[in-house]
């Protein structure tokens, strides 16, 4: 009879407690090298977000800030520097002049705030004046300088109470519409004395004559009123109403440095003034005279927690410190119909 032999048995030994710490301790710098890579690219991340967001934000407000201030003052074809509006309505704001197409208040001295949001301290605001980008044209010639106004069509939707101007290259007059009706397929616009200091224009314009809306723009910094951010904003008035909307957010600061003017009316800059004081006066320089301005905006990230370290900066009238990145932009724009 066949013996089987079985193979000895030997028996299991385990994992020993120096083994096991062994492992952990190489398992924690795998995790914590994994979770430093992770809070590190979490940090580029964060900060190079808040960078690409300022740069958005600053190109918008630049974009902005330049396309309406190179057409302060404004007025087609006339220049309202040389050829004066002959202003007949009696509902123009008192801020209104002649000419007048840009103005600055430094620190918000001399300037009405007409909206609820406050502004940031010791921030500057820029006012303009000109003509909205609505305009329509005359249906044919007037016959007489106190006649009803016939254009094409009335796309911008005036009505009674609008402040429009007409001009052509010659003449200019600012006034209140009374009332804008449609009969016969053609538009027409009333100018009577009772809104009018007087029914009767400057001439009887021709058909090479444009009508557009009399309107002014401010910018200011202000604390948006339920999300407590600094935004640039924009107030519009059209000669009847003001409306103010937010344009960019975060921007905290906005200052005109200085203003390049014509002081002897030959159309070429001759002097540079630093915006010190409240318009139209700069050391005897009106804003009329503009003919180009140089303005500082700061934009910061909305995270206070964006940047690497800390940093002191003043910001609505007190010292603030936080990790918010800062950028400030700089530059100068040339008012376009003050330039030869």
């Amino acid at each position: 009879m066949a013996i089987r032999r079985f193979a000895p048995m030997f028996r299991q030994a385990g994992i020993s407690i120096i083994e096991i710490m062994i492992t952990l301790v190489l398992g924690l710098f795998i995790i914590g090298g994994a979770l430093y890579t992770f809070l590190s690219t979490r940090t580029a991340f964060v900060t190079n977000d808040a960078i690409a967001k300022i740069q958005e934000d600053g190109r918008m407000v630049m974009e902005r800030l330049t396309r309406e201030i190179r057409q302060a003052g404004f007025l087609g074809c006339a220049n309202s520097l040389d050829i004066p509006p002959k202003i007949l309505s009696k509902t123009l704001p008192p801020t209104f002049a002649a000419g007048d197409g840009v103005r600055v208040f430094n620190d918000g001295t001399g300037w009405t705030n007409t909206t609820g949001v406050a502004r940031v301290a010791g921030t500057d605001v820029i006012e303009l004046k000109g003509m909205s980008s609505c305009t329509s044209k005359l249906d044919g010639n007037m016959t007489a300088d106190n006649a009803n106004i016939q254009i094409v069509s009335n796309p911008c939707g005036w009505t009674a109470g609008a402040v429009l101007v007409i001009a052509d290259c010659t003449s200019m007059d600012i006034f209140t519409a009374t009332s804008v009706s449609k009969a016969a397929g053609k538009d027409t616009i009333a100018h009577a004395s009772d809104v009018n200091i007087d029914n009767k224009l400057s001439k009887a314009y021709g058909k090479e004559a444009i009508v557009f809306g009399y309107g002014e723009k401010s910018f200011f910094v202000g604390m948006h009123p339920t999300l407590n951010l600094p935004m640039l904003y924009e107030t519009s008035y059209n000669g009847t109403t003001t409306t103010a909307n937010d344009v960019v957010a975060n921007v905290y600061d906005l200052q005109v440095l200085a203003v390049r003017a014509d002081s002897n009316a030959d159309s070429a800059p001759d002097v540079t003034v630093t915006s010190t004081g409240s318009p139209p006066a700069l050391g005897g320089v009106t804003w009329s005279q503009a003919l180009s301005l140089q303005l500082r905006f700061s934009v910061r990230s909305e995270s206070d927690n964006a940047g690497p370290s800390s940093s002191t900066y003043t910001f609505n009238g007190a010292s603030v410190t936080d990790k918010r990145i800062k950028r400030d932009f700089t530059t100068v724009i040339g008012i376009r119909n003050r330039l030869p």
